[in-house]
């Protein structure tokens, strides 16, 4: 789970862990890197990503993506400032998709959280990443979005730590149902 908020205890804060109270109940394990207020590049599209699957940047991309190789799915989450994400995790996930060789069949799901509005289309801008990126990308009982202005106010948002939680469970799902193909000798998702 990466955690683009302003705070280490921001309202994303709040999402991603009532999504991993509910992964932990549903025997998923989940690791949480706060990105928050580290500097982050923006893509000079140099290709030097597609040879060895790391940036040559220097910033917090390359430790997540020695994490991706290990990971099984990906949660990105934010809060929405004038109904878009963050500009951090903009440049982030642009170049997460373009290095991360291992993404492929990987689940990703996306979590915005609000003051008032401006989360849907947040919540649009950042699946944009992965509806091209060969990810599938789990769904839950309504947008994946929390609001409050404050921690404590997000979490009075009963329907949208609902969600956060259905999300969990969909995403617990999605990895199992993965693990049983593979066990069962499904090869791989493998792009044209």
């Amino acid at each position: 789970m990466i955690d683009a908020g302003p705070a280490p205890e921001s309202t994303t804060f709040v999402a991603l862990e009532e999504i991993r109270r509910q992964l932990l109940a549903e025997q998923v394990s989940s690791e949480l890197v706060y990105i928050g207020a580290q500097p982050v590049s923006d893509c000079h599209f140099c290709g030097g990503c597609r040879q060895s699957g790391r940036c040559v940047q220097r910033d917090c991309l390359n430790p997540i993506l020695e994490r991706a190789e290990q990971a099984d799915a990906y949660i990105f989450a934010c809060q929405s400032h004038y109904g878009a994400i963050n500009g951090r995790l903009a440049m982030l996930v642009h170049r997460f998709v373009t290095a991360d060789k291992t993404r492929v069949g990987k689940p990703v799901a996306c979590v915005v959280t609000c003051r008032r509005s401006g989360a849907t289309s947040a919540l649009a801008q950042l699946n944009s990443y992965f509806s091209m990126s060969s990810m599938p990308i789990v769904s839950s009982t309504y947008w994946h979005v929390l609001v409050g202005s404050t921690p404590d106010l997000a979490r009075q948002d009963q329907e949208g730590l609902r969600t956060m939680r259905n999300l969990a469970r969909s995403m617990a799902w999605l990895l199992k149902s993965i693990e049983s193909g593979r066990q069962s000798g499904l090869a791989p998702l493998q792009p044209e």
